[in-house]
Order: C-alpha cells, then sequence, then structure tokens
C-alpha cells in the first residue's frame, strides 16, 4: 500500500464552394501556420510593439503597421514602400512579418475623415441612388468597391515584389492582418429594416451578386437568390432589428453582411496576396470567421454586446486564410445568477471558438487568430463611459488556458498605446510559460477499466472535447478513477509557487463527486509513494454546453513539493458515487490542465484582502463610497482604479469579479 494513497472504498449563405476558394494553396497554408523554428506554445501577433524585460521574448511578434490614410490618400506604391523600410530596418526573417494596414478600404461616406481614401464596402456606385435614406451607402453589393481597392492592392503588390527583386533580404510576408470593421450593416433600430425595404426595390436584388455567397454547386448568388433560400424571413418596417418579429431575419441579414464584406476582401485582397505569395495568410477582424449554424447548441457566433444575450447571433462562412474571431470582453448583462463578470466572458467566447472550430466537418483548431485584449487594457462593459474594466493579469491567463483547451494558439493582440504597461507585455509573454509549460505525457486507469474506444492516448486530455477517456466500475462504491503524468519545464531552485488544476469530466449519474491528490516529491522518487490530498472537485452528469466556462479549478498551493526532479507532475482525480441506481458508473474525463502561478494573484475588488471578493468588500466600498485621497472616510484599497477617488468605476470593478478567489 502507498503512503497516503486513497484506498479503495466499499447560417448564413448556402453552399460549398467556399472551400477551394479560401485554401488554393494547402500544404503551402499549413506549413505557413507551423511556429518559427526555436519555438514553442503559442504566438502572438501585436497591434504595439512589446516592452519591459520579456519584450524579446520569441513569441511575441510586433505587426509592421501603417495607416493607408493619414489624412490624405496614399498610393499601394507609397505605402508599400513604408512597410519595405520597416521590414528592413527590423530585420525581420522569414516568418515573422505580419502586415498591418490600418483604415484600409474605408472611404466614400459623406462627411467622413476618410472620404478621399479608396472605398471597399461604402463605394458611391454600389450605394442607393436615393441619398435621403438613412445609411445609404450601406449595402451588400460591392463590385465597384472591388474593382478600386483590388487596383491600389496590385499596386502595393507589384511595390513589394520589385523591391524584393532588389534586396534579397526583403522576405516574404507572413500575414496580413486586416481590421476593416466595414460593416454592410449596422445593430440595431428601425432605420436598417428602411434601408433593407429600399434595397429590395433596386433592381439590383434581381442582377447583382452578392461577394462571397455561392450555392452548393459553387454559383455567386443575388440577394433574390439568398433570401428566398433563406426561406424569405419575415420583417416589419418601422420596428427595430430587436423586435421578436423581427429577429429571424435580422439573424439572416447579420449573416449575408458579414460574408458580403470578407467575400470582397477575399476578390479585392486575399486573392492576389494569395497568388503573389502562396504561403502568406490573410483575414480580416471578425468577419474572417466560419460558423455552419449546426448543432446543439447552435454553432453560430454570439454578438458580445448589450443585445447579445437575448437574442443576437448569427453564422456565415468567412473566406480568410485564418479566422479572427473577436475575443474581448462581454456586456455585463451577459453574467447569470453567482457568475462573474469574466465567468460570464469565457463562457460566452468560448461558445463562439469551439462553434468556429467544430464548424464545417470540424478540426479547424489550426485557423484560428482570435482578437485578444493585452492585460491592463481598459473596457466600457456597459455601465457608462467612466465605468472601465480592466482585463488582469489573471484573467490573461484563464483566457489562455481555455484556448489551449480548445487547442488554439495563435493570436492577435490588440491594446490602446494608453494603457500599456511593461507587466502587460510580461503576462503575455509569460503565458506561453504558464499554460504551455505541462503537457500531458500519459495516463493510465487506476480503478475500473478503460473502454475508450481507439485506445489509450495522452492527447484525449489535452483538448476538450476531443474523444475524452471514458472509464466503466461495477466495483463496490463504484469509483472510477485515472492517474494522470504531466511533463513539464519546472526545476528548482526556482519552481512555481503554484499549480491551477482545471478538471472538465462528467459521470452517468447524479450525486457523484471528485475527489483529488497529487504526488509528493520532497522525499525524493526512491522512497514510499506519497499522494497529497487537493481539495474536491464537482463532477456534472454531461458534457458542459460549448457556453461553458471549465467546470472545476483546484488550487495547489505547494507547487515545489510536487515536482519530480527530472519536472514530472501526477495527478490522481476519482470520480466516486455510493448510490448509483445502474449496474455501472461511467465517467468521463475530458480536460486536465496544469497551469504555473504564481502566490498570491489578487482579485480585483479584494478589499479587505481574504484572497476573495464578497459581501463584505462591497460594504468596504459603500463606506467609503464618494471619498477623496486624504478626505474623510477615505479607504486607499477601495480606490481601485487608483483615480484617487472611490466611485462607480471602483464599483463597476468590484461587482465585475465578485465570486473571484486567488
Amino acid at each position: 500500500m502507498e503512503v497516503g494513497e486513497p484506498g479503495i472504498p466499499g447560417a448564413g449563405c448556402p453552399g460549398g464552394a467556399w472551400a477551394a476558394r479560401v485554401i488554393p494553396a494547402v500544404f503551402a497554408l499549413i506549413l505557413a501556420s507551423l511556429p518559427v523554428a526555436g519555438q514553442s506554445g503559442p504566438r502572438f501577433w501585436t497591434w504595439n510593439t512589446p516592452s519591459g524585460p520579456l519584450a524579446s521574448d520569441p513569441s511575441l511578434v510586433a505587426m509592421v503597421r501603417t495607416d493607408v490614410y493619414p489624412g490624405r490618400f496614399r498610393t499601394g506604391t507609397e505605402v508599400a514602400d513604408d512597410i519595405c523600410n520597416q521590414i528592413l530596418i527590423r530585420r525581420l526573417p522569414a516568418g515573422r512579418v505580419g502586415i498591418q494596414l490600418q483604415n484600409f478600404g474605408n472611404g466614400g461616406v459623406p462627411g467622413s475623415f476618410y472620404l478621399g481614401n479608396f472605398a471597399l464596402a461604402y463605394h458611391p456606385a454600389d450605394s442607393l441612388a436615393d441619398r435621403t435614406v438613412y445609411d445609404w451607402f450601406r449595402t451588400p453589393w460591392m463590385s465597384n468597391g472591388i474593382a478600386q481597392t483590388r487596383a491600389w492592392m496590385d499596386e502595393f503588390i507589384a511595390r513589394y515584389r520589385y523591391r524584393q527583386s532588389q534586396n534579397p533580404n526583403l522576405p516574404d510576408p507572413t500575414r496580413f492582418i486586416f481590421d476593416t470593421e466595414l460593416q454592410a450593416v449596422t445593430c440595431c433600430d428601425y432605420s436598417e429594416l428602411t434601408l433593407f425595404s429600399k434595397i429590395r426595390q433596386d433592381p439590383r436584388w434581381f442582377t447583382e451578386t452578392v461577394p462571397g455567397c455561392f450555392d452548393s454547386q459553387g454559383r455567386p448568388q443575388t440577394l433574390e437568390q439568398l433570401y428566398t433560400a433563406a426561406g424569405r424571413p419575415y420583417y416589419v418596417v418601422g420596428y427595430d432589428m430587436s423586435d421578436v418579429g423581427n429577429r429571424p431575419w435580422s439573424r439572416w441579414y447579420m449573416g449575408i453582411c458579414a460574408q458580403a464584406v470578407d467575400g470582397a476582401m477575399d476578390a479585392a485582397v486575399y486573392q492576389r496576396v494569395r497568388a503573389a505569395w502562396p504561403t502568406c495568410q490573410s483575414s480580416d477582424f471578425l468577419v474572417s470567421m466560419r460558423t455552419d449554424g449546426g448543432g446543439s447548441p447552435a454553432r453560430v457566433y454570439r454578438d458580445l454586446w448589450w443585445w447579445g444575450p437575448i437574442w443576437q447571433w448569427y453564422s456565415w462562412k468567412g473566406l480568410g486564410d485564418r479566422q479572427s474571431p473577436v475575443i474581448y470582453p462581454v456586456h455585463f448583462s451577459f453574467a447569470v445568477s453567482g457568475e462573474s463578470w469574466f465567468d460570464a466572458t469565457l463562457r460566452v467566447v468560448r461558445g463562439n471558438i469551439e462553434s468556429a472550430v467544430d464548424s464545417f466537418g470540424g478540426g479547424k483548431q489550426g485557423e484560428l487568430s482570435p482578437w485578444i485584449p493585452l492585460p491592463g487594457q481598459r473596457y466600457d462593459i456597459g455601465f457608462g463611459p467612466t465605468s472601465l474594466y480592466t482585463v488582469t493579469e489573471t484573467d490573461f491567463r484563464r483566457l489562455m488556458a481555455m484556448f489551449r483547451a480548445e487547442g488554439v494558439a495563435d493570436f492577435y493582440v490588440w491594446n490602446d498605446a494608453k494603457w500599456a504597461t511593461d507587466a502587460g507585455w510580461s503576462a503575455v509573454a509569460s503565458a506561453a510559460r504558464q499554460v504551455w509549460g505541462a503537457s500531458v505525457s500519459s495516463y493510465q486507469v487506476s480503478l475500473g477499466t478503460e473502454t475508450t474506444t481507439g485506445g489509450n492516448n495522452p492527447a484525449r486530455l489535452a483538448m476538450a472535447n476531443n474523444d475524452p477517456v471514458q472509464v466503466t466500475t461495477p466495483l463496490p462504491g463504484f469509483t472510477g478513477e485515472i492517474t494522470v503524468t504531466f511533463s513539464t519545464p519546472f526545476r528548482t531552485p526556482a519552481p512555481p509557487q503554484q499549480f491551477l488544476i482545471l478538471i472538465e469530466s462528467w459521470s452517468s449519474e447524479l450525486g457523484t463527486s471528485g475527489s483529488a491528490w497529487i504526488r509528493n516529491y520532497s522525499g525524493g522518487t526512491g522512497g514510499p509513494v506519497v499522494w497529497d490530498p487537493l481539495p474536491d472537485f464537482s463532477v456534472g452528469t454531461a458534457r458542459t454546453t460549448t457556453d461553458s466556462a471549465a467546470a472545476a479549478r483546484i488550487l495547489d498551493t505547494r507547487a515545489a513539493a510536487h515536482i519530480a526532479p527530472d519536472g514530472t507532475v501526477q495527478l490522481r482525480l476519482r470520480h466516486l458515487n455510493y448510490f448509483v441506481s445502474a449496474q455501472q458508473l461511467r465517467s468521463t474525463f475530458d480536460l486536465v490542465q496544469l497551469i504555473e502561478q504564481q502566490a498570491g494573484v489578487p482579485c480585483p475588488g479584494d478589499i479587505d484582502g481574504n484572497g476573495a471578493v464578497g459581501a463584505n468588500d462591497i460594504a468596504l466600498l459603500m463606506g467609503a463610497f464618494g471619498s477623496v485621497r486624504g478626505g474623510p472616510n477615505w479607504l486607499a484599497a477601495a480606490d481601485l482604479d487608483s483615480d484617487g477617488s472611490v466611485g462607480a468605476a471602483d464599483f463597476t470593478i468590484l461587482l465585475a469579479n465578485v465570486g473571484c478567489t486567488r
């Protein structure tokens, strides 16, 4: 008997031709998506240049960025020269050239600062003739905008290739990372219904095809054909898009318009880039995403803003080489009873990620490059312009753990420069070690019989929803248990202070509990095997839906004692049910993650310093509400945004973190 060993108890557009258009050079694209030589773990393409002690970490790659329209029109030649010069000055090697062209194709809107720029989605010749209609420039027709943008892009490509012919040190682009945020429809008032009714009266409704939309035979489709294929969704002019009767139409049309923008980008940009540099991959912010609308829960994109919790979701087939969903904080109204604001964010964005991964046959993890926030970035989450939530290092680490569980390891990091700090950049670089450092090397069934189809494979526990480990037991007490072994880079003399263990598992019966132990190596590896107990964990009766965050979190506060000299870490995870009504207990283990973290990572809003955010913290903040530094009732710990006063912004931060524990 081992010492301490637990004893055994008693939508959008129809069609399928998009794939051939998206991946004409499939093997080259796969090669281009692989990590840079010598790099392991994730890669972060950053909007701004990293700073601080970890700024040179190989996981961080600053985008090569320039403004296409800084108040005046710039030709493709001018912009290409600017980009080429930056690449040469920075001496960027092949595989690390991510080009970002700001304000790309956003001309055409009357009164806009960018009116003189070339126009992709808002070209006057693609707009409605009746200029009295609100948003008359927003239509899914973009043939003139495509022609104008394609000509600009061809000039850019020709100049870049000429510069390459003159300088062998100028590498091919690796990525074109667009952030056009062009919208052929906005949400969600009644004016969009009026606009649509006018679009239906335009002769182009029957004659002009919508970019990126094809039938099952690969034939381009008109709006009339698309509307008919969708069952001609009902709508009522004079009511807004969120009206119950208008929602089916709204979901259909929002998907069509997202498809149209990325279809226009494909025709004007992506195809031209692929022809010039077959291994280069392109995408556009959000619209380069593919969800098929099938399944239960439905594989769709849920909008992150205030209307999202109620009704706003849709699907479409983006044509970018990479999928670029937006993973920013959600509106506070997404949170359900007992759920912290960041738990709500993880739940919603995980649903969007799994929709993209699992659509169109699944296995799309390698296509994803989500837009994510830099730690320290602030967001208005719905309480007003002065109520900003700051993304913490803990938030970022949990977000990365979710992505690793989904098999996603390529990211576009956005931040406003005014919120950037050295600590924020260090948190991004550290996530590569903390979250991707430990890997499941093996597992064995300690109690029960493995009934997994296909045999033992450690990858089953490394990713969620990836053919999980199945254990069946008829033993007295109905106990199913697995022992999981991790290989890690963690060593003395500076091991992690803590491990965060994430577990997703479920059983066939109600009343099943979960217990965990971790092997203690403080006495070396030659003596008796010692298992230290960990806190129990929750076990459901079915896989949590695609909208759920990790089901169970366990904190190991003595990580240094639990690492073998070679970096090995071992866990034992047990399901136990004394009251099972069936003849056997079926246990499923879907995900086990081991994450490094330092001790004492605080929760924003933990005013009393007890490691959790709760009722006492609310009481302390309300007692100091309205106070200023040096005045009566001042409580420095309640000044959560460090602006010298305690007010609504501090209350917003606290409320968003109720339930957080460190």
